[in-house]
Formats: C-alpha cells, sequence, structure tokens
C-alpha cells in the first residue's frame, strides 16, 4: 500500500533545485478558477526559474467532474487538508514533467515553501504536522510584500491565458481577469441562513417550516401562463411532510442515496431542524445530489438553484469574487438542466449578477444561460408592464383601491369590490377591503348617485405599475427595497393587510438603515418581489 506521507519524508531536500542555478525555494497559494469546470486550484511557482505547476483540487478525482464541487473552504483550517495532499502529491510525482520531456529528475522535496496567506500557512503548518510530514518540510514562511506578490501574480498569468485560450470563449475571453489569490484573513461567513431568525431568538417549528416552505418557493419556474405555487397549500403539505417523516429517517434515505430525501435533509438543515443551521452540511447534501448518477436533470437544477443563495449570503456587507462567480455558475447550470428558469436564478441575476457586472466584465462574458433567461424576463416585464398601462389607462379606477391612503392594486378588477351604489360604473370607485370602503366613504357618499362626478382622489404617491407575468391574479404593493429603492411586491395568496404590514416593515427597515447604513441583499423569498415570481 502506498503512503504518501512516508515517500514524502523520504525525499531529498537539496538547498538548489537540480539544475543547481536555482535555490529550492517553491511558493504556492490557493486560488479559484472560473473557466468551466469551476474549481479551486493549487498553484506552485519556483520565482527564481519562473517554474509553474497547476493542480486542480481534489487533485485525486476527475478534473472535468462536479466532483470539485465538493472542496469550497471557508477557511484556511478547511482548505488545508487538500493543499496539503496536493503539495505532496505534486512533489512526489515531479510536478508531472514526465508529460513534457524524457529528461526527467528524481523527485525531491522543497527546501523552502511560502505562502502569501499567514492563516494558510499557519493551517498548513499544522496539516503537516497531523500528517506525520517530517519536521523540517513542515515549516511555510511568509512571503509578504508587493514585490513578491507581482513576481507569483505575472507567474500566473501565464498559466492563465492559456486557459482562456482554451476556454472556447473566443476572443471576448480576453478580457476575463486572473483569479487572485484566495485570502482567508479577517474573513468569517455570516450567520446563516441570513433570514432564518424572523424576528425571534428561537424560531419555533412553525416558523422553521415558513422558512422552508419560502425555500421550496424560490425553485418556482417562472413563465407565461405558469400559475403561482400557493403559499398556505405548499405551507401546509411541508408541515405534513415535517411530522410525518422523522429528521433521522430523511437522513438515512439521503445517506444510502435517495435524491429527494438529500435534498429534503438540505432544506431541513438550512431551517435549523438538525441544530443549528450548518453551511457545509448544507452544502454537502446538494452538491451530492449534483453527482448523483440517478438525479434527473430537474433535481439536479433544484439543488444548483438552493445553492445560489449559499454563495450570495455568505456576508452582510461584501460578496468576494470566487463566492458571486459559484453562484452564477450555479444559477448557469440551473438554467441549462432544467431548461427554465427558477425564481432563484433571476432574482440573482437582477440583484446581484447584472449590477455587479457594471464594475467587472468578468460577469457578462460568462454564465450566457442566465443571461439569456434574464433578458428574456426583462422583455416579458416590459411587454406586459406596457399591457398594464394601456389596460389600467383606459378604467384606472378598476385596478387601484380608491381608499386615499391605500396603495393596494390588483391585475385584475374582480380582485377588488367595486361600490354597490347607484353611482355611474365608469365611476365607481373599487377597494382591496370593507375597511377601506368604510374609510372613504365620507368622501364618495356625496357622489354616490348617478351623474355625479368621479369622487376617486390622486394618491399621495405615484404608484408604479406591476407587471405579473405567469401571476395572474395578485394584488401588489410598492415598497422600500433592501437597496432603498422603490420595488412592488405582489402575492395571489396574501390579504391586502398582510400586504401592508410588509410596506410598512419596508419603511421601518429604511429609517434603520438611514441611522446604520447596511447593504444586505434582503429577500421576502415567499411572495412576487420586483415582478420575480416568488408565490
Amino acid at each position: 500500500m502506498i503512503d504518501p506521507v512516508k515517500d514524502f519524508n523520504a525525499l531529498p531536500c537539496p538547498p538548489l533545485a537540480p539544475s543547481s542555478k536555482v535555490p529550492n525555494h517553491w511558493h504556492f497559494d490557493l486560488r479559484y478558477v472560473t473557466l468551466e469546470p469551476p474549481a479551486h486550484v493549487l498553484f506552485l511557482v519556483q520565482l527564481d526559474s519562473s517554474f509553474v505547476h497547476m493542480e486542480r483540487l481534489p487533485y485525486d478525482v476527475d478534473p472535468t467532474s462536479n466532483e470539485t464541487l465538493f472542496y469550497f473552504p471557508e477557511s484556511s483550517s478547511a482548505a488545508a487538508p487538500v493543499v496539503c495532499k496536493a503539495l505532496i502529491h505534486s512533489f512526489l510525482d515531479g510536478f508531472g514533467i514526465e508529460k513534457f520531456t524524457k529528461d526527467v529528475p528524481a523527485p525531491y522535496a522543497p527546501f523552502k515553501l511560502t505562502t502569501g496567506e499567514r492563516s494558510l500557512a499557519h493551517a498548513v503548518e499544522e496539516e503537516f504536522q497531523c500528517m506525520g510530514v517530517r519536521r523540517e518540510l513542515c515549516r511555510i514562511e511568509i512571503a509578504s510584500g508587493n514585490r513578491t506578490h507581482v513576481a507569483v501574480q505575472a507567474a500566473f498569468n501565464r498559466i492563465w491565458e492559456r486557459l482562456v485560450q482554451a476556454s472556447g470563449l473566443g476572443p471576448v475571453a480576453t478580457v476575463l481577469k486572473a483569479p487572485d489569490p484566495i485570502q482567508f484573513s479577517n474573513f468569517r461567513p455570516a450567520e446563516w441562513p441570513r433570514d432564518l431568525n424572523l424576528d425571534c431568538e428561537a424560531p419555533d417549528d412553525f416558523n422553521r417550516a415558513v422558512f422552508y416552505t419560502r425555500q421550496l418557493a424560490s425553485l418556482q419556474v417562472v413563465e407565461n401562463n405558469t400559475l403561482p405555487m400557493n403559499i398556505r397549500q405548499a405551507l401546509s403539505g411541508v408541515m405534513d411532510l415535517l411530522s410525518r417523516k422523522p429528521l433521522a429517517v430523511v437522513r438515512a434515505e439521503a445517506d444510502t442515496g435517495n435524491v429527494m430525501s438529500a435534498i429534503d435533509y438540505a432544506l431541513r438543515v438550512s431551517a435549523g431542524y438538525a441544530g443549528k443551521p450548518d453551511r457545509e452540511v448544507f452544502r454537502r447534501y446538494l452538491v451530492v445530489v449534483i453527482t448523483s448518477d440517478t438525479a434527473s436533470d430537474l433535481d439536479k437544477a433544484r439543488a444548483h438553484g438552493l445553492l445560489i443563495e449559499w454563495h450570495t449570503a455568505v456576508s452582510a456587507s461584501e460578496i468576494r469574487a470566487r463566492y458571486v462567480h459559484a453562484a452564477a455558475h450555479h444559477a448557469n447550470e440551473s438554467v441549462r438542466l432544467a431548461g427554465k428558469s427558477f425564481s432563484a436564478v433571476l432574482w440573482f441575476a437582477s440583484q446581484t449578477l447584472e449590477p455587479l457586472s457594471k464594475q467587472t466584465a468578468d460577469l457578462c462574458v460568462q454564465y450566457k444561460g442566465v443571461w439569456d433567461a434574464y433578458e428574456k424576463r426583462t422583455e416579458e416585464i416590459s411587454r406586459d408592464t406596457a399591457q398594464a398601462e394601456k389596460k389600467r389607462a383606459k378604467k384606472s379606477n378598476r385596478y387601484v383601491c380608491a381608499a386615499v391612503n391605500c396603495l393596494i392594486q390588483a391585475d385584475k378588477g374582480k380582485l377588488l369590490s367595486q361600490c354597490a351604489g347607484k353611482c355611474d360604473l365608469d365611476k365607481k370607485p373599487s377597494y382591496c377591503s370593507k375597511e377601506c370602503q368604510r374609510a372613504d366613504w365620507k368622501n364618495h357618499k356625496p357622489f354616490c348617485k348617478p351623474g355625479a362626478a368621479c369622487s376617486i382622489l390622486d394618491k399621495a404617491e405615484c404608484l408604479p405599475i406591476s407587471s405579473k407575468t405567469g401571476m395572474q391574479g395578485s394584488i401588489s404593493i410598492p415598497v422600500i427595497g433592501p437597496d432603498g429603492k422603490p420595488m412592488v411586491v405582489s402575492s395571489s395568496s396574501m390579504s391586502p393587510e398582510m400586504l401592508k404590514e410588509i410596506r410598512k416593515a419596508s419603511e421601518e427597515r429604511a429609517a434603520q438603515r438611514s441611522i446604520s447604513r447596511s447593504r444586505s441583499l434582503g429577500k421576502l423569498g415567499s411572495i412576487q418581489i420586483e415582478n420575480f415570481s416568488l408565490d
């Protein structure tokens, strides 16, 4: 049986490289290559000779398969085990030189290893020691300074240029920027999932079930003439499933390859049914679905869709490049496998991908599936908005609640109740509730007779048109979005009172943000936001 550590310990460790012309010094770092299929890579360079070597991680899996998705370290300690194995393999394998020349020197160990990431250096040292690597090979020095960084980056750029040429993206790929080394220092994933708390320190089973249902709602297909998910019915079904099937049974089935149980278990983990939500466990079970030989394309698309927010919700103040690209990859794969767009994909495209694409061309060049789906959806919204404006212009009083302080509007006139009095049909006010009708009666009463003028007063603010492709039969209300900009929230299952509470809550959050600025990308997952169906 081969013992890599024993073989590595037995290697000579000369101060000079085999050429005897340069020191046997090596620099390494960890990077995330976004080109398909995306993967983390170990980059090794001998700066004095400019010799470079790269290993896709984990090194012992097929680099063209989805198996590389299992490795997405969020800390140096999580990264170290795979990095150490790849380092040992690289030196034992002679960096794969035999693939290019017959004059292959005997394997040797590094006289000195350096890296620019302090926490990774410490983590690799500790992992080497745990693996039993001999003492002098465990020391990792810190190579700091701009001069070293520039030299290392220039060396990586040479590999990157070859990768880009082989990517198949064509001339546009030349705008792609080479990835920087991953920095784990001063980075810690935010509390996850971001909106599970629901204003209570210990969510009860009902709140957990609501969160679980909202996760499911993010996987609803958005297209014309698709009936929206009935949240109340879905919640009832989820609560029945959760009470009928114990967590232990779901996990056992997931561990034996049951795809639906793997998705179910991941959602239960995120909702806190297995204790404190665990990001790594959630991700691992969804990657199991993606790499399963028995999973359907639709199931794999759902797993990809659920992983989008896992990456975008990593921090309340920033989204690092590799997380954005990884989220975009999952969104792209979701569209490709499903042949349709989930609301989670469109939300990501509108709230993250499109805004960030204005800052970096990398996002524009890649992820064609997401961009095509987003552009199609945007065109549908523009078309439906124009139709809605034309429709409301003919009978404006039929689609908006007449109560002066109410901002509820509907996409179908029958969703609002008209005054039953004797006022002319074309001047009848419509109301979203009896409460609004009673509140407006003092204003309307003098006009509730044949031939009288219209009693409807102008609103204090202009109501934006809500276009709801594939979500007919909804009422909506304008709110203040997480970024402080106005947006429309629509629902086919919520009451007007519930939508008004959402508006009130958005105004309160906006007031709080004006005091302490927060760039958190919140989400109201179980309803429709900015015309993307999540209801």
